[in-house]
């Protein structure tokens, strides 16, 4: 009997591309700015009010600044868009206007996707 060899078989490994945060997309970046326009829209409904007039700057500048790094904003946006929240929260008045969740419809995705 002769010793034949079997023909070895390779499969090859085919790995999923890596998911990076340009891959993510459009609808992506536009949940997230809308997420962020209905958490500012909610903030400045709770801090209506008198109570809105002492602490809606503060409180609505560090949620602006938190949301702002939440969104991977340069840091000139981060700025501009807690000065703007701690803004729009002090204002007295808004809390029926979502303002907040229309900015994001309407620039949320462009200011988004510009990456640092």
């Amino acid at each position: 009997m002769t010793d034949k060899e079997e023909p070895k078989v390779f499969i090859p490994e085919v790995l999923p591309p890596e998911k990076s945060e340009e891959s993510r997309g459009y609808a992506h970046n536009r949940a997230r700015a809308i997420l962020a326009g209905l958490i500012i829209d909610m903030l400045d409904f709770v801090l209506r009010g008198p109570l809105g007039l002492r602490l809606g700057f503060p409180v609505g500048s560090v949620v602006g600044l938190l949301l702002g790094c939440y969104l991977g904003l340069p840091w000139k946006k981060i700025i501009i868009m807690g000065i703007a929240t701690g803004l729009y929260c002090a204002m007295p008045g808004t809390f029926f206007m979502p303002l907040g969740t229309l900015v994001a419809l309407l620039i949320g995705p462009g200011w988004i996707s510009r990456r640092r």
